[in-house]
């Protein structure tokens, strides 16, 4: 009996704290968004957000984060600790229910990151087109290959503001 009054105790002191993680990723995501779309690169284009998590690199940052040594320090060992080995991508419920509005006209694909020690990378890539007609091709390999766009790397502080936003222009093969 003891053992299962401990066990409901520790639901409910856990799920809050899971619920409220949720929503403070939620927010890093959302602000991310943003503050792409309103990236003077971006003025007017619509964007296509896809719903994978994607395993992308931060490796593109390192000269620009001088001013964080802890950040430029988790980057700079990011591959390594991964030992070189880029993940799938991976199916998002979150990233589809809060971006489930599909834009099949937009010029720009947006992918995001896991957000891992308040560090989200996203990548704004152009649509690629086939026949005329917007490719609505979404797998990673293909929509990266001979094409340019802009890496993103957000920093956010503990409550899920943006802390910092360094952008980089990036050409794929």
């Amino acid at each position: 009996m003891i053992e299962r009054l401990l066990f409901l105790l520790c639901l409910t002191v856990t799920c809050p704290l899971s619920a409220q993680e949720q929503s403070i990723k939620e927010k890093m995501y959302l602000s991310a968004y943003e503050y792409v779309i309103k990236d003077s690169v971006n003025v007017d284009t619509q964007i296509y957000v896809i719903d994978s998590i994607v395993d992308l690199d931060r490796f593109w940052f390192i000269d620009l984060l001088k001013e964080y040594p802890k950040e430029l320090e988790l980057a700079k060992n990011h591959r390594q600790n991964k030992n070189f080995h880029w993940d799938e991508n991976t199916y998002s419920p979150m990233l589809n229910s809060l971006f489930s509005e599909k834009n099949k006209g937009a010029h720009m694909f947006l992918m995001f990151s896991d957000i891992e020690d308040n560090m989200l990378v996203a990548e704004n890539i152009i649509r690629k087109r086939r026949n005329g007609i917007w490719d609505p091709n979404t797998d990673i390999s293909w929509i990266s290959r001979f094409t340019q766009g802009y890496s993103y790397l957000f920093i956010f502080n503990d409550d899920g503001s943006i802390k910092d936003v360094f952008r980089q222009l990036i050409n794929y093969d």
